[in-house]
C-alpha cells in the first residue's frame, strides 16, 4: 500500500528533481567541503529547491552518518536532495507536500589499482554534450540519460568510459570523468562551458599554475586528441597503500634508482608518503600546498631513517628539509 512504502512512488524523483553531490572522506577529512557545499547551494537555488539546513548542520548530518557506520577512510559519500513528495506524479513542483528530501549514501570506494598501471580505454561517443540553453552541463542534477547512453555506446564498442563532444563537435569530457591531455609539455583541457564545473578538474588547473605548467582552456578537436603526447582522466581518487608503494617506487625508478634529490609537493594527502619514502639520501622535501584538500600526516620513523649516517656517510646527518 502507498502509505507503507519506503520511498513514496510519488517522490519528485520520478521526474529527476535531484540535485547531488559526492565527497570523498580520506582520514575522517571531508575533502573539498567548501567547494561541494557552494555547488549544492547553486543547484539547488537553480532548480528552486529551498534547503532546508545550513552548510554547517550539513556537514554535522554527514559526519554522523559516517560515525554511526564507523567509516573514516577510503569512503565516497553521496548526496542527494530532491523536491519532496508529491501528491501525484508530476513536473509541477506546486504539487509537493513535503519540504526536500535528503539522501546520503556512504560507500568505501577507492580507484581500481589496475585501470591506474594500464590506463582506461575511451571511446567517441555521438551523442553531444549539451547545450547551456536547454540544460546547463554545470547543474549537478539527475539529468544524466545523455551520459548513460555515451556510455553505453562505450561499453558496447569494448571500452571503459566515453569521451563526449561538444554542440561544435570539439572535445568537452567524459561520461563521468573529466579530460585532460598533454602535448608538448603544455596540459590542455576544454573550455568548461559544455562540461560540469568539476572540483577536481580545477584542482589539477590550480596545481599546474601553481608548479609554472602551462595549463590551456581551450577548444580542440579529436585530431589534437589523436596527435597528444599524453591523456589522462579525473577523479583518480585516493591511493592505497599498494597504490603508494607503486607510485614510490616508479619515482626511484625514474631516478635511476636514487630517488629525487629536491621534492616539490603540492598535491599532499595520500601521495605525500610514498614520494617522502623515494627520496635520495638528504633529499629535501619542499611542501608548498594540499591540492588533494588533506594534511598528510607522516609517520616520524621516516626521519629517522633519513637522519642516521649511512656507512658511507659520516658527515652530520639532517632531517629532510621541509617548508
Amino acid at each position: 500500500p502507498r502509505s507503507t512504502q519506503g520511498v513514496s512512488s510519488a517522490a519528485s524523483d520520478v521526474y529527476k528533481r535531484q540535485v547531488w553531490e559526492a565527497v570523498r572522506v580520506n582520514k575522517g577529512t571531508l575533502i573539498f567541503m567548501d567547494d561541494h557545499l557552494s555547488r549544492l547551494w547553486n543547484a539547488a537555488k537553480a532548480t528552486g529547491i529551498e534547503l532546508p539546513f545550513t552548510k554547517n548542520e550539513l556537514i554535522d548530518i554527514i559526519k554522523s552518518v559516517l560515525s554511526e557506520n564507523n567509516m573514516t577512510d577510503g569512503v565516497h559519500v553521496r548526496l542527494m536532495v530532491t523536491r519532496g513528495i508529491k501528491k501525484t506524479p508530476s513536473q509541477d513542483p506546486r504539487l509537493t507536500i513535503s519540504g526536500p528530501n535528503l539522501v546520503i549514501i556512504p560507500e568505501y570506494k577507492l580507484a581500481d589499482i589496475k585501470s591506474k598501471s594500464k590506463g582506461i580505454k575511451l571511446f567517441t561517443s555521438t551523442i553531444r554534450r549539451g547545450s547551456p540553453d536547454y540544460l546547463d552541463p554545470k547543474l549537478n542534477c539527475h539529468s544524466k540519460l545523455h551520459e548513460v547512453q555515451a556510455l553505453i555506446q562505450a561499453i558496447e564498442a569494448g571500452a571503459d568510459e566515453a569521451l563526449m563532444l561538444d554542440v561544435n563537435g570539439f572535445v568537452s569530457t567524459c561520461n563521468s570523468t573529466n579530460f585532460f591531455m598533454i602535448k608538448d609539455g603544455v596540459v590542455y583541457t576544454s573550455t568548461g562551458q559544455y562540461c560540469m564545473n568539476g572540483i577536481t578538474r580545477q584542482k589539477i588547473i590550480d596545481v599546474c599554475k601553481a608548479n609554472n605548467i602551462e595549463v590551456r582552456e581551450v577548444n580542440f578537436s579529436l585530431f589534437d586528441v589523436y596527435g597528444a603526447d599524453e591523456a589522462f582522466v579525473y577523479p583518480a581518487g585516493n591511493l592505497d597503500r599498494e597504490q603508494q608503494k607503486e607510485l614510490s617506487n616508479k619515482i626511484k625508478e625514474l631516478t635511476g634508482g636514487q630517488g629525487p634529490n629536491v621534492i616539490y609537493d603540492p598535491v599532499g594527502g595520500s601521495f605525500s608518503e610514498p614520494a617522502l619514502r623515494s627520496i635520495a639520501w638528504e633529499g629535501r622535501f619542499l611542501v608548498i600546498g594540499f591540492a588533494a584538500g588533506e594534511i598528510p600526516k607522516l609517520p616520524l620513523n621516516l626521519c629517522l631513517l633519513y637522519t642516521s649516517p649511512s656507512p658511507r656517510d659520516k658527515r652530520q646527518s639532517r632531517i629532510p628539509s621541509s617548508a
